[in-house]
């Protein structure tokens, strides 16, 4: 399980600043649907009750909550921010990871009680 998209200014822990996620000039994925697709079909392994707020904005955008496709998981706000920012830079072994898996996630074989627990552990929350 690898951590993936977590934005400091959500995350003070875990987390990259947005920034350095937005001001970059290469290295992004061209088919951007598919990674929106990619990231939206994600499967719920852990959320609570409470939202997250925009960065820039303080407007409320997603339940708080936490996808994987199996490996990676994300946050659910990733989404957002992947949408707003045309040039979001995604870590490029999560994109690979998607390419290589054709853009599919296979849910029936996600343990996401295991998942949950592991999540909960690697980012100390528990």
């Amino acid at each position: 399980m690898k951590l993936t998209g977590f934005i400091l200014e959500h995350h003070s822990d875990i987390g990259t600043p947005l920034k350095e996620y937005t001001d970059n000039s290469a290295n992004y994925l061209p088919d951007r649907e598919k990674v929106i697709k990619y990231l939206k079909s994600g499967v719920v392994i852990f959320s609570w009750m409470g939202y997250v707020n925009d960065i820039d904005t303080g407007e409320p955008l997603v339940p708080d909550s936490y996808m994987t496709d199996g490996f990676y998981v994300w946050p659910n706000y990733l989404i957002h921010y992947y949408e707003k920012y045309p040039r979001f830079l995604l870590d490029t072994e999560f994109t690979d990871s998607m390419i290589k898996g054709k853009f599919k996630i296979r849910p029936s074989k996600i343990d996401i009680d295991s998942y949950c627990n592991s999540f909960l552990e690697l980012t100390g929350w528990s």
